[in-house]
C-alpha cells in the first residue's frame, strides 16, 4: 500500500507542470517563519537573471573578481534556477584571489571568520556543475580562478604526489580538477591530477582500508578515485576503488570505516553507482539502495509534522528539526533513486518522491527575494542556504551542498531541461557513462 502511494506521489510531483507559488516569503528581516510555497520546476532554464559581469579586465586579461552579478532573483520555481542562484551567492562572495569568504550574517550583514580549504573545494564544484548545466561561461572563470587558489595551498613532495592539508581535501580537488579538465578540453591540470592520484594510491593498502585520514575523507576518496579514472582511464585507479568498495561494505557495520551511513552515502553512493554499471555486482546494488532507504526514511510528510516549513526534510530523528545538512542526505537517496531506477527495483518511486521533497525544503530553506527585506544588505545573501531556518548565517559549503543536491534531482529526474552536455538521466538511457563504459 505504501509503495502505490509512493508511487502515486511520485507521478503526481514529477509529472505536474506548474504549481502556485504562494505569497508567504517573509518581509519581517528575514525571520522566514512562514512556509514557503514551492512550484513544480519549469521545464527550462532559459535567459533568466541574475547574470555575471564579465567585460572588467583584470591585470592578466580575464575578468576582474569578484564578478559582478547583476539582475535580481526573478521568482522562478525550477530546480536549476535555484542551484544557479546558489552559484551566484558563490560568485558573490569569491575574494579577488579566488577563494571564497567563508561565512555571512546577513541580520548584521558581518563576516564571522573562519575558514576551511575543504569547503573551498566544493564550492568550486558547485560552480563546475553549473557550468556544464548552464554553459554561462561566469560559473568556469570563477572556478578556474578558484583552483589556481586551491592548488596553490598544497604542494607536490619528492615522489611527485600533490597533497593538500589532508587526504580529504586531496580527494576533494580531484573533483574540480577533473571535471574543470573535462568541460574545458584542457590539460592544463593533468601534473596535478596525476599528482592527487599518487598521493591517493600510495595511502589505500591492498585490503582497501587507508593508512591515513579520516571516515569522511575515505568517503570522499570513492568520488576522487572514480573521476581520476575517468579522466585518465587507468586502471589502478578503478582497482583502487574496487578495494575501497568491498573494505566499506565488509565493514559497513563499523563506525571506524562507515560513521554516518549518510555522509557515506553522499560521497560514495554516486561512485559506487557507476562501478556497478561495469562490475554488475549484487552487493554494490544492495550497499547504495541499503543506504539510501534507510536515509530515506527519516523524513518530515504531513503525517509526522504541522510545520510546512518542515516537509520533505531529513532530520536527525523525528521531533528534532530538519536543516541544511538535508542536502547531504539528499544526495545520498538521489543516487540511490539513480542505481533503483537502472535496476527496475521497486522502491525507486519511493526514492525519486523522498529526494524531490528534500529538494523542494532546500528551495524553502534558501533566501530568494522577498526573504531578507528587512535586512542591511538584502542582496547579498540571495541564493545563499543558512544553517536554518532560526539560524541565519550562511556558510560557504551550505548553498555549495544545497545546489549539488537540487541539481542532481533536476538531472537524475529530469524534471528541467537544460543547455549543457547530456546528462546522467541520458547517459544512463544510452547505457553508457561519462568515461564511455557500457
Amino acid at each position: 500500500m505504501k509503495r502505490r502511494l509512493a508511487h502515486a506521489l511520485f507521478l503526481l510531483l514529477v509529472g505536474c507542470t506548474e504549481q502556485p507559488l504562494d505569497s508567504a516569503h517573509s518581509t519581517d528581516g528575514g525571520a522566514k517563519n512562514q512556509s514557503k510555497g514551492v512550484a513544480a520546476p519549469k521545464p527550462t532554464y532559459d535567459d533568466a537573471p541574475p547574470h555575471a559581469h564579465l567585460s572588467d579586465a583584470g591585470a592578466d586579461g580575464g575578468s576582474q573578481l569578484p564578478l559582478a552579478v547583476i539582475g535580481e532573483d526573478t521568482g522562478e520555481p525550477g530546480l536549476v534556477y535555484a542551484g544557479a542562484l546558489a552559484g551566484y551567492y558563490i560568485l558573490r562572495v569569491q575574494r579577488g584571489d579566488g577563494s571564497y569568504r567563508y561565512q555571512y550574517d546577513p541580520s548584521d550583514d558581518s563576516w564571522p571568520e573562519g575558514d576551511s580549504v575543504h569547503r573551498q573545494c566544493g564550492a568550486t564544484f558547485t560552480l563546475l556543475w553549473l557550468y556544464r548545466i548552464t554553459e554561462r561561461p561566469e560559473f568556469a572563470i570563477g572556478a578556474g580562478a578558484a583552483l589556481e587558489y586551491l592548488t596553490s595551498q598544497g604542494h607536490f613532495d619528492d615522489e611527485g604526489r600533490f597533497e593538500m592539508v589532508d587526504l580529504g581535501a586531496t580527494a576533494l580537488i580531484a573533483l574540480s580538477l577533473t571535471e574543470y579538465a573535462r568541460l574545458e578540453h584542457t590539460r592544463r591540470w593533468d601534473h596535478t591530477i596525476d599528482g592527487v592520484g599518487q598521493s591517493l594510491l600510495s595511502a589505500i593498502a591492498e585490503d582497501g582500508s587507508f593508512n591515513q585520514g579520516s571516515t569522511l575523507a575515505w568517503a570522499q576518496a570513492h568520488q576522487a578515485l572514480w573521476r581520476i579514472y575517468s579522466h585518465t582511464g587507468d586502471e589502478r585507479y578503478l582497482d583502487a576503488l574496487r578495494h575501497l568498495a568491498r573494505h566499506s561494505y565488509d565493514n559497513r557495520d563499523d563506525r571506524k570505516v562507515v560513521d554516518e551511513p549518510y555522509l557515506y552515502g553522499l560521497w560514495a553512493n554516486e561512485p559506487l553507482t557507476e562501478l556497478y554499471r561495469i562490475d554488475r555486482q549484487q552487493w554494490l546494488e544492495d550497499f547504495v539502495l541499503d543506504i539510501a532507504e534507510r536515509v530515506s526514511k527519516v523524513q518530515y510528510t504531513e503525517d509526522n509534522t504541522d510545520d510546512p516549513r518542515m516537509l520533505g526534510g531529513y532530520p536527525s530523528r523525528i521531533g528534532q528539526p530538519a536543516i541544511w545538512n538535508t542536502s547531504l542526505k539528499l544526495e545520498a537517496v538521489i543516487d540511490g533513486y539513480r542505481l533503483a531506477r537502472m535496476v527496475g527495483d521497486e522502491r525507486a518511486d519511493a526514492l525519486g518522491a523522498s529526494a524531490l521533497g528534500a529538494a523542494q525544503f532546500l528551495m524553502r530553506l534558501q533566501y530568494r527575494s522577498g526573504d531578507t527585506d528587512g535586512w542591511p544588505s538584502p542582496t547579498t545573501a540571495i541564493g545563499g542556504v543558512p544553517f536554518s531556518f532560526d539560524n541565519p548565517v550562511i556558510r560557504v559549503d551550505l548553498p555549495h551542498h544545497a545546489a549539488n543536491a537540487i541539481l542532481k534531482v533536476a538531472d537524475y529526474l529530469g524534471t528541467d531541461r537544460f543547455a549543457g552536455p547530456r546528462t546522467s538521466l541520458e547517459l544512463d538511457r544510452l547505457g553508457t557513462n561519462e568515461a564511455g563504459v557500457q
